[in-house]
């Protein structure tokens, strides 16, 4: 099987074939994850430019480091691709950092700061991850997390804690009220994108 594709348009100028080649492509069932190296006057064409906004992409001259970095970031968008996510933070800096992640991974994200509005996508569920934020001495994320477990519906759905690691008993909380990982605040983008994408992989 093909596991990623990379896209080399050569040296010369973008052409009609290039074009019709890389829509060929875009329109497949399950198309494996896509890396396009194009020249750097390639993107003055907008027709191109929004052609190949799904993808990633590269700029002569392309060194080996930086073509092993763009392969692992569209696998990672591929996994990626028309998953949900809800993610619940009362912290806005957080959430809007949490969101704009996800969102630049590929992801459909919903952002929420309030927990009652959760309960809106209870049933049947309409997201495939949950990212619960709690803080210090907070209660109501864990209890939130405890209610869900209970809603047949909601179940199987993973939900990421994001908490201090210096919370020790909330943590403990968490994974006895049905927490599927732990993730420490404040956010790093690379601990986030390798603990989503572990939850996401196991994700039909």
């Amino acid at each position: 099987p093909i596991h990623s594709i990379l896209l080399d348009l050569g040296d010369a100028s973008i052409s009609t074939e290039s074009l019709d080649f890389v829509m060929a492509i875009a329109k497949q069932n399950d198309a494996p994850p896509m890396v396009v190296i194009t020249q750097p006057d390639t993107v003055s064409d907008r027709r191109f430019t929004e052609l190949l906004q799904p993808y990633v992409q590269l700029s002569r001259p392309v060194s080996a480091n930086a073509l092993l970095r763009a392969l692992t970031q569209a696998a990672h968008r591929t996994i990626a691709s028309h998953k949900r996510v809800l993610v619940f933070d009362r912290d806005r800096p957080t959430l809007t950092h949490i969101t704009n992640q996800l969102q630049g991974w590929g992801l459909q994200v919903t952002a929420c700061h309030d927990a009652s509005l959760i309960w809106d996508g209870l049933s049947p569920p309409r997201h495939d991850l949950l990212i619960m934020g709690i803080d210090l001495d907070e209660n109501s994320p864990i209890e939130l997390c405890r209610q869900l477990r209970n809603t047949p519906d909601w179940q199987s759905v993973p939900i990421l804690i994001a908490a201090p690691y210096d919370t020790i008993e909330p943590l403990h909380r968490a994974f006895r009220n049905g927490a599927t990982d732990i993730l420490s605040k404040p956010v790093f983008a690379a601990e986030l994108m390798a603990r989503v994408l572990r939850i996401l992989q196991r994700i039909p």
